[in-house]
């Protein structure tokens, strides 16, 4: 064990900053997770390890998590939120009805 050597002890942990898939916008997905981290510190926000909550399923269940988070509109202003949550449902409703070899033949080719 590293004692009490800050510089030993953190040697110890890897981090890996995993934060969105290849279709996030990656400034955008950069962005919300500095944001949350500063609002972490600014309002002393524990982590909840003991129940951690499940990570939404589907894109629509994402969707209605970010707009149900209170910070979301200031970090990234109402209007850029509102633009962001119409286009990520008209995508949902662009691929309704398909099947699962044509939805990824559709991502393959925009993103």
């Amino acid at each position: 064990m590293a004692g009490g050597d800050p510089a030993l002890r953190a040697r110890q942990f890897n981090v890996e900053f995993r934060v969105a898939d290849a279709t996030a916008s990656p400034y955008l997905a950069l962005a919300l997770v500095v944001q949350a981290g500063l609002d972490g510190i600014r309002h002393e926000r524990q982590i909840e390890d003991e129940n951690p909550r499940l990570l939404p399923g589907s894109l629509e269940q994402a969707l209605q998590l970010l707009e149900a988070c209170e910070p979301a509109a200031e970090w990234l202003g109402v209007d850029l939120l509102s633009a962001y949550l119409k286009f990520k449902r008209a995508e949902i409703n662009g691929l309704e009805n398909l099947d699962e070899s044509e939805i990824c033949r559709r991502y393959a080719e925009v993103y």
